[in-house]
């Protein structure tokens, strides 16, 4: 069990997002395997999370912005003509709530709901800047971002259904970056980890030995 909380409301840079927010990384074997349980328990963890007295919002979000950790990949459009050009973008699994826990506004398109199943289109939400490096600025919602794959491996697409106004991803000192954004709800994978957002209602500190407690 591993604490953080943002701390760069110290520095005179927009970071995009909202900076007073716990952050809760958990480790254990028993969160991977089979992918129903492992969602159920992160539900469970996350409904947990949400019942502490002074959390105004709680989130899952498997890379979280400027923590170090991140997972990037080439895509392209898919165009009349074929594939558009290679973008290199920034990816992150989020779960339900997590733009307004982070304060981070959809400005087009909608957010991820209980449609978005592992049954269902798999579909993404992309930031200001991918629709400006990918599209040149064209409308992007119900296009299709795919993975670059080589021809052996199983092609990987999504139906882009929102756009994510800017925050900084990797580095605070970085202009905006590419960012896609999917949701934990169609995720094939159970890791033997997962990450939370907390916003508190007040100070951050007090919230840290009930989140011990409810683990």
């Amino acid at each position: 069990l591993l604490f953080s909380r943002t701390l760069y409301n110290l520095l005179s840079i927009d970071t995009g997002f909202d900076q007073q927010v716990l952050v809760v990384s958990l480790s254990h074997q028993s969160l991977a395997g089979d992918v129903d349980r492992g969602r159920t328990m992160r539900d469970d963890i996350l409904e947990r999370f949400a019942a502490i007295p002074g959390v105004a919002r709680v989130a899952q979000a498997d890379h979280v912005p400027l923590h170090g950790n991140f997972w990037n990949e080439n895509v392209m459009m898919d165009t009349p003509s074929g594939p558009g050009e290679r973008v290199l973008s920034n990816f992150t699994r989020v779960g339900k709530g997590y733009f307004e826990t982070m304060q981070v506004p959809i400005l087009r398109g909608r957010d991820f709901d209980r449609r978005d199943t592992r049954q269902s289109t798999a579909v993404a939400i992309v930031n200001e800047t991918f629709v400006k490096k990918a599209l040149g600025g064209a409308d992007p919602i119900g296009r299709i971002v795919r993975l670059e794959t080589p021809p052996s491996e199983p092609a990987q697409m999504w139906e882009i259904v929102g756009i994510s106004r800017d925050a900084k991803h990797t580095d605070l000192k970085q202009d905006f970056e590419p960012l896609i954004i999917l949701p934990v709800t169609q995720d094939g994978r159970a890791a033997d980890w997962a990450r939370f957002v907390i916003k508190p209602r007040g100070a951050i500190e007090p919230l840290a030995p009930a989140v011990v407690q409810k683990v």
